[in-house]
């Protein structure tokens, strides 16, 4: 992976001050504008977020709104002259990269016990995911708190700020939220830092526009302090809107870097045996597959289906875990499964007294992770259909599981590319194509084990941008 190297003398960062008056005025002006924008759109929509399940339950927090413990703790930290780092993660795959790696900096001796971390999402499935990291690491409950990130409403920013004074502000990938950005840089002089910066070739089509329109490159010219980005081409695009360069650095990409806190706990598969949950089944017969269909969308299981059929009456007793992108999609999967005579025991269905089920419908948040290091084979789907652009296939290598996926891999480009050249993944141009590379893998033991080890040799070698995170941070927050 093309990485820049962090210079042994890098200055701190800070955030970029506007060069006269008249430049902070048309920034206010824009900020002004945008929040009438913004608050239009909130009065057009408040029932979708105050009725809708799976927004309700978060949408005081998204207004500012903080639990008594939390202001109490914030006061103290600030009581203790703590130094605050806000860090926001969009959802479950961005938590899962960013929160380890930021637990990584928290354990650091140079970082420890002095640092306070407060962790946002926007998604309560990456809240859910976030809660489960937390209560698992000591270091986190010491000195981290989660939340939502408030709306773009700088009435609820400020509810927020009352409390919350943060000594940088960590963005992972593309979360430019232009209100966000102007009341942190703007307005309370907060450095903010885009990490682990992504900006695909589509993506840019749209901020292109967005910039020449109505201004964004302009404001993120003048509020965003540094860019931290994955790849030499995501630094150009990102320059392309007129970023400047001396603020754009190429981290490389931090997924690389940092396995999930899950596959730490549970460690490869052959570790793992004693904390096999319990309904999980593990096939008696030492040569039947576990097969694990992660992250399904609407359509892909009915491409999947006949496939799947003839896969279970060739491996009568293999288990099969089909986990949809979207848990709440559950019920509509089950049906589609159903007619198809494939009957799958949904997860959240399951009692301890019933044993482990053959076939299972994963509708649950987080398990997904305690699923694939006993796999034999994993599907990344979300990569079969045009529309979707597929899903970060690092977890299943990381797990140790030889990992297969679709076509449509555009927003992980960079990703698919330096897997197939180190021959660490198999891609498949279709459905017929997917089970035919699984049919060759399960019948050569042999080339599922090279699978594994040349995705662990590569691995290997992609520790540097978890160890140029972890100074940058250090450099900043002392």
């Amino acid at each position: 992976m093309p990485t820049q190297p962090v210079p042994s003398c890098t200055l701190a960062i800070t955030t970029p001050s506007p060069q006269g008056g008249w430049l902070f005025a048309a920034l206010w002006a824009w900020g002004l504008v945008y929040q009438v924008a913004v608050h239009a759109l909130w009065v057009l929509t408040w029932p979708y977020w105050c009725w809708h399940p799976k927004r309700k339950a978060s949408v005081k927090a998204q207004w500012g709104c903080l639990l008594r413990e939390q202001q109490q703790r914030l006061a103290q930290w600030q009581q203790e002259a703590r130094p605050l780092v806000w860090a926001h993660a969009v959802s479950v795959g961005e938590t899962l990269t960013l929160l380890p790696a930021l637990q990584a900096w928290l354990q650091q001796e140079e970082t420890h016990p002095a640092a306070a971390l407060w962790f946002t999402t926007t998604t309560q499935t990456g809240q859910q995911v976030a809660l489960q990291q937390w209560q698992g690491s000591p270091v986190l409950q010491a000195q981290a708190m989660l939340g939502f990130l408030p709306h773009e409403s700088w009435w609820a920013m400020h509810r927020l700020q009352r409390h919350l004074k943060p000594r940088l502000l960590l963005l992972m990938e593309t979360e430019l939220w232009p209100g966000l950005l102007l009341w942190q840089a703007l307005l309370h002089r907060v450095p903010v830092v885009l990490v682990n910066g992504r900006l695909s070739q589509r993506s840019f089509g749209g901020y292109w526009w967005l910039s020449r329109l109505l201004g964004l490159g302009w404001v993120l010219r003048h509020t965003l302090a540094a860019a931290w980005m994955q790849s030499p081409e995501d630094a150009a695009r990102l320059q392309a809107l007129g970023f400047p360069a001396a603020r754009c650095e190429v981290m490389g990409n931090l997924k690389w870097a940092t396995p999930s806190v899950a596959h730490r706990l549970v460690g490869p598969a052959e570790e793992a045996k004693p904390l096999c949950p319990p309904w999980l089944r593990v096939p008696s017969v030492k040569e039947a597959p576990v097969l694990v269909l992660a992250s399904t969308h609407a359509g892909e299981e009915a491409l999947l289906i006949e496939g799947l059929t003839a896969f279970i009456t060739q491996h009568p007793e293999a288990t099969v875990v089909l986990a949809p992108r979207h848990p709440e999609r559950a019920a509509a999967v089950a049906t589609l499964l159903k007619e198809a005579g494939l009957l799958f025991e949904r997860r959240s269905c399951w009692k301890t007294e019933t044993p482990s089920p053959q076939y299972l419908l994963l509708d649950t948040v987080g398990e997904l992770k305690v699923v694939l290091p006993w796999a034999t084979l994993a599907v990344v789907c979300g990569s079969f259909l045009p529309s979707l652009g597929g899903h970060n296939i690092l977890e299943p290598l990381q797990a140790g599981v030889p990992v297969l996926f679709g076509p449509h891999m555009r927003h992980f480009e960079a990703v698919t590319q330096q897997v197939l050249a180190a021959k660490a993944g198999v891609q498949a141009a279709n459905p017929a194509a997917l089970w035919r590379s699984m049919d060759v893998l399960l019948a050569d033991p042999q080339a599922c084990h090279a699978l594994v080890q040349a995705a662990q040799a590569m691995l290997s070698q992609q520790q540097e941008p978890l160890q140029y995170f972890i100074r940058r941070l250090q450099q900043q927050v002392r």
